[in-house]
């Protein structure tokens, strides 16, 4: 018989500082987006792929990543998903973007403004999908 774990047990996961789960969470995210782009890249390489798919491709591993990261920020605990995933996504782009700036320039206000909401609606939405999955699944 498989046994399942009770709110008891997860409740060991929410005395977790919350700066640690948005650390776990960049990290993770930082480390989808690094994958993703170097595989991205390799298929651009192989497959001799448009310029013109770049900044979508480049949308949606944003994306994912803000997922993932706020996936690993709330952990098994599922507290606080809105607010964990949210300022995960939101630091994660902020970072980006930080990083971004120091090879190419600070963009515009507009397009970091967009990025910032983007990555915060990503993150909160998995955030909060990850806070009401089921115990079965934490």
């Amino acid at each position: 018989m498989q046994k399942t774990k009770t709110r008891d047990q997860s409740a060991q996961f929410e005395g977790t500082p919350i700066w640690l789960c948005l650390l776990r969470g960049v990290v993770l995210a930082a480390l989808v987006s690094l994958a993703g782009i170097l595989l991205f890249a390799l298929l651009i390489k192989a497959f001799h792929l448009p310029d013109s798919a770049i900044a979508p491709v480049t949308i949606g591993l944003k994306i994912a990543s803000a997922i993932a990261g706020s996936f690993a920020a709330v952990g098994r605990s599922g507290s606080k998903g809105l607010i964990k995933g949210l300022l995960t996504g939101a630091v994660y782009i902020a970072l980006g973007v930080a990083i971004y700036a120091c090879f190419e320039g600070f963009p515009s206000f507009r397009v970091l403004l967009m990025d910032l909401g983007m990555g915060a609606l990503a993150g909160a939405v998995g955030g909060i999908v990850r806070s009401n999955l089921g115990a079965k699944t934490r």
